[in-house]
């Protein structure tokens, strides 16, 4: 039960708060606008660069983090 509470919380956090068309709005909104925390912003933006940019990401920390390796033995 908490889990599945964590869950929703996380879930509603991630997606946001469906924003409401105000009243008399002439045109209908075929897809749904959220507004989300900027925390949930921020986790998009780093996900999507992620997604984006996998390729040299990964051979780029991996290089990095040998290198501090190396000059820390030295």
């Amino acid at each position: 039960m908490l889990l599945q509470r964590l869950r929703e919380r996380i879930k509603r956090w991630w997606q946001g708060e469906l924003e409401q068309l105000p009243s008399g709005y002439p045109i209908l909104r075929i897809v749904p606008q959220y507004r989300r925390h900027w925390t949930s912003r921020a986790a998009h933006a780093v996900l999507a660069f992620y997604l984006k940019e996998w390729r040299w990401l990964l051979p780029f920390l991996v290089a990095v983090v040998g290198a501090l390796v190396a000059i820390k033995r030295l």
